[in-house]
């Protein structure tokens, strides 16, 4: 079963309020609303470009495929490709670093973030 899962882009992004984040780029307050709390049956393609802009991913980042109980495809199918993966908590994995080791997370970040720019 195909879904919608934004939490985690939430989490990565460092957004805690995301009724508001998405209020405050471009969605209505009720359309808002509708997504965080996923009362909203479709989402349009033009909503989902504007997820995937203001979020800075790809539709595959955000859905997530499950296979069901009784299914039949092979492991090598590209719906395995978007399967939920493990969940990746950074402030999770900080916790255990030395401070005066934070700064070298920050550069290997940054390395990261310029080599993506290129």
């Amino acid at each position: 079963m195909l879904r919608i899962n934004l939490n985690k882009m939430y989490r990565l992004r460092g957004i805690t309020k995301p009724g508001v984040f998405l209020s405050q780029n471009g969605f209505t307050k009720q359309k808002a609303f509708n997504i965080v709390k996923l009362k909203t049956p479709a989402l349009k393609l033009q909503n989902l470009e504007l997820l995937c802009r203001i979020l800075s991913c790809t539709p595959n980042d955000i859905i997530e495929w499950t296979p069901d109980k009784n299914d039949t495809l092979p492991d090598s199918h590209p719906l395995y490709k978007i399967k939920p993966a493990e969940s990746i908590n950074i402030a999770e994995m900080l916790k255990d670093i030395p401070a005066e080791k934070i700064s070298e997370f920050k550069l290997g970040i940054e390395e990261l973030k310029s080599k993506l720019n290129q």
